[in-house]
């Protein structure tokens, strides 16, 4: 790195060379740009979520075999029941690890503030966060059952359905700890890991609708279960959709919240063998649609990231 010491050019090598000034550096194939700072830091961030994840959830998954084994006797690994409270804890656990990891990312890729789109934007866009956050899930839950008809139950991992018998019938610690896992922990650590710094860094290399769809997948993908992944998709394109148009966080974890809070009232207040009417899923995926034409023609537009300060740190 060069610097300027009462007006003679010195640098941190013994020579100087002439190939280090900045037009130079511009030509240079190999000279770090936020936009290759932006991919190689998404790299680094998936890759960083992924271990961690995964060993979280291993050691976790362990304890938590080995808790019920020894609360239970009959504890059938080849079947095996997980006890809704220590799996909603480690959930909570998970992550907020990873939302701390998302965060520290941000501040080591500045600038922080621009990754996790930390800013308010317009107001016209939390009300429409609010009605998306009503409709989408319902709509998406009417396909879900028939998913279930379709899809092979070799490859349906259940976690769905633990957790939805488990809110009905499980003890109320569990219950309650199940309750802010789903409900507070999800939207706010998921968005600052998927819709934050994933977001961020990728939008420095990438135009804003790729990013939407990539960061779409990944988040679908993150659920793992076959049946939950094709049903969060949806939900993943309108919080980033919300995401890309306000240019902020904060309405995409609202609308986050309000999809999960409302599939909790959905699970506590339904019959087990009850169904949303294909009707009302039409009508909410109707209402869903307008809330995202909404958000091309309203008052708030896309946000483009600034890259001043990026170029600047590298």
């Amino acid at each position: 790195e060069m610097r300027f010491v009462t007006g003679v050019q010195t640098c941190a090598l013994p020579i100087c060379p002439p190939s280090l000034d900045s037009s130079a550096k511009d030509n240079n194939p190999l000279a770090l740009t936020p936009a290759k700072v932006g991919l190689l830091g998404a790299l680094a961030f998936l890759l960083t979520v992924t271990m961690v994840r995964l060993t979280i959830e291993c050691i976790g998954g362990v304890g938590i075999v080995a808790y019920a084994m020894s609360v239970d006797p009959s504890f059938d690994l080849n079947n095996p029941q997980m006890p809704l409270g220590p799996t909603a804890l480690l959930t909570i656990v998970m992550l907020a690890t990873l939302g701390v990891i998302a965060v520290v990312f941000a501040f080591m890729i500045r600038p922080a503030k621009q990754t996790l789109g930390t800013r308010m934007g317009s107001l016209w866009v939390y009300p429409l966060a609010i009605i998306g956050g009503l409709t989408v899930g319902a709509s998406s839950g009417n396909a879900g059952e028939w998913l279930q008809r379709i899809i092979p139950e070799g490859l349906q991992l259940g976690g769905m359905d633990m957790i939805s018998e488990g809110l009905r019938d499980g003890p109320i610690v569990s219950r309650l700890l199940m309750m802010l896992a789903v409900s507070v922990a999800a939207p706010l650590f998921e968005e600052l890991v998927f819709r934050g710094t994933l977001w961020g860094l990728l939008e420095r290399a990438l135009p804003a609708p790729v990013v939407l769809i990539i960061t779409s997948v990944i988040f679908a993908v993150y659920h793992v279960d076959p049946i939950h992944v094709i049903l969060v998709f949806p939900v993943g394109l309108l919080i980033g959709w919300v995401r890309m148009t306000s240019g902020s966080i904060y309405p995409a974890i609202l609308l986050h919240f309000v999809n999960n809070t409302l599939a909790i009232v959905l699970v506590l207040t339904l019959s087990d063998d009850a169904s949303i009417p294909w009707y009302l899923a039409f009508i909410a995926a109707t209402i869903t649609v307008t809330v995202a034409i909404a958000a091309v023609f309203g008052r708030y537009r896309p946000v483009a990231p600034d890259l001043s300060v990026a170029a600047k740190a590298v």
